[in-house]
C-alpha cells in the first residue's frame, strides 16, 4: 500500500505542477499583450499578484 500512496502522490504533484505551469504560461501571454494589469491577470490565472509584478519586471529588463 506505501508504494500506491507514493504513486498516488506523485501523481497529484505532477498534476499540480502542470496546472501551474500553465497558468505561468497564460499570464505571461497576457502580459505580452499588455491589455490587462496584475491584478486582472492574478485573478484570472489564480496566481499571486506578486508573482505576476515579478514577470512584468523580468519582461521590462
Amino acid at each position: 500500500q506505501g508504494i500506491e500512496q507514493g504513486i498516488e502522490q506523485g501523481i497529484k504533484k505532477g498534476a499540480e505542477q502542470g496546472e501551474k505551469q500553465k497558468a505561468l504560461q497564460i499570464a505571461m501571454n497576457l502580459i505580452k499583450k499588455g491589455v490587462l494589469d496584475a491584478q486582472e491577470i492574478a485573478e484570472l490565472t489564480e496566481l499571486p499578484v506578486e508573482e505576476i509584478e515579478k514577470m512584468i519586471t523580468s519582461k521590462e529588463s
